[in-house]
């Protein structure tokens, strides 16, 4: 029984080697640990949401899965080295007589090496188990280290997201204001200067998606700073100038290019790590605000665009779904 207990302690803590690796360098998402715990506690969070609108706990909840995380990886760690000490009468002893510890004391063992803190009423009580010491505080040195490098990039990410929605939301907010606040009477010229500088801030952003996997989790509760209303107001707003308006009216196309595919990547890789599934894409964009002010649009060209990009459209949809926020708050004009 105390060899069981032993593996199983070893394999939690491979479990949890593992997990902090593929979260925090493995570049590919969260891992086999992480990902399911902070899907569980978003998706619960976000079905409270969706029956009492309460971005209040959205927002809350980005915070409270980075400490569960967290209290996971040390708290399973602390439990595996304890039942990996509980292997052997032998392996843990008092120090002054050579006793066989209990479990209490294996415990407390285990924890103050984790922490390197040394205190030294107990030993371990053979030279396998003086090197397993070692392993056990050079584990929990690289699991301080390693979640302190990133927890402090993470807040840069969750700074950087609500910059760009609000860059955005700068623009308009929504699919026509944005046009129509870049009107100038005759073409939408003015908006160049921005597309270009949001796509590279839309790429580093996408890829921060992947070094910090739960960087979804981080919800805003004001629109002006919430990326997903925000991120398909402004793909909204790309397609009608690409496809609705006419060709002399809108900005340099390798601009629209650059910038279309930006937005793609970053959907393509939230795609892969947590949006859901959805039936449909969102409606169309009403253009009355666009006519009433005697913008020239292509109705049928934009009807195309529609039907061609639905695949896209699709995961803007899931974006939202997934983010807590609906098509009429990327819709509505903002002032």
């Amino acid at each position: 029984m105390q060899v069981a207990w032993g593996l199983m302690g070893a394999a939690l803590v491979l479990l949890v080697v593992v997990d902090v690796l593929w979260t925090t360098l493995y570049l590919q998402g969260a891992g086999p640990l992480t990902a399911p715990v902070s899907q569980w506690l978003w998706s619960l969070t976000l079905g409270y949401h969706r029956r009492h609108s309460a971005h209040h706990w959205l927002a809350r909840i980005g915070f409270v899965i980075t400490l569960i995380t967290l209290l996971l990886w040390v708290s399973l760690t602390w439990v595996g080295w304890t039942l990996l000490f509980q292997m052997t009468p032998q392996a843990v002893v008092d120090a002054q007589h050579s006793q066989p510890a209990d479990v209490w004391a294996r415990a407390y063992y285990a924890g103050f090496t984790l922490i390197t803190l040394g205190v030294g009423d107990y030993r371990a009580g053979s030279a396998v188990w003086q090197q397993l010491t070692v392993v056990c505080a050079t584990n929990g040195f690289f699991l301080v280290t390693l979640a302190i490098t990133y927890l402090l990039p993470l807040v840069a990410a969750v700074v950087q997201k609500r910059q760009l929605a609000a860059y955005i939301a700068a623009l308009g907010g929504s699919p026509t204001s944005i046009i129509q606040n870049a009107w100038n009477g005759e073409n939408v010229q003015h908006l160049t200067a921005h597309l270009q500088s949001l796509a590279p801030q839309i790429i580093t952003l996408g890829q921060r998606y992947l070094a910090y996997p739960i960087l979804y989790c981080f919800h805003s509760r004001e629109q002006s700073t919430a990326l997903a209303p925000n991120i398909v107001a402004l793909a909204e707003a790309l397609r009608l100038i690409e496809h609705a308006l006419p060709e002399t009216a809108r900005p340099d196309p390798l601009t629209l290019r650059v910038l279309n595919q930006s937005i793609q990547v970053m959907l393509d890789t939230l795609d892969a790590i947590v949006l859901p599934k959805v039936d449909g894409a969102p409606p169309p964009v009403d253009l009355q605000p666009l006519l009433a002010q005697q913008i020239p649009l292509n109705q049928a060209a934009y009807q195309r665009a529609l039907a061609a990009d639905t695949a896209c459209r699709r995961l803007l949809g899931a974006l939202l779904h997934h983010a807590g926020w609906g098509w009429p708050e990327v819709v509505q004009p903002r002032r």
